[in-house]
């Protein structure tokens, strides 16, 4: 099965597409893993997108309030997701995010991927 990022249809006007794209790789991860602390490197590579440009929409995120970043052990960068960014993308969030992230399916995303199979 080929890999994919769910990228939300209604688009946001206090972040760019790069931005959009970044946060679904931060969604992405945080549905697999407890702690997300991927490198600006390791995001630069799987998103195809220049590393300043990474660095760039890491800081556009955290200062629109989607995510916090937070440096642990002097050297390890930990990315957290606020609720306003699952929110946007319909998940709700399980015990203050320290926990994996459960998804509820959104009516309106239900309907949609009905009419595509109709």
């Amino acid at each position: 099965m080929d890999k994919y990022l769910v990228i939300p249809l209604n688009p946001l006007k206090d972040i760019s597409l790069s931005e959009v794209l970044l946060l679904s790789q931060l969604i992405y991860m945080k549905k697999a893993f407890n702690e997300i602390y991927p490198s600006n490197a390791y995001l630069s590579k799987k998103l195809s997108m220049p590393c300043r440009t990474v660095q760039r929409s890491l800081a556009k995120l955290a200062q629109n309030h989607y995510i916090t970043l937070k440096i642990k052990n002097k050297n390890k960068r930990t990315i957290s997701l606020s609720k306003k960014a699952l929110t946007f993308y319909g998940i709700s969030n399980t015990e203050n995010d320290t926990k994996a992230v459960k998804t509820e399916i959104n009516p309106a995303l239900l309907k949609f991927w009905d009419s595509l199979n109709s």
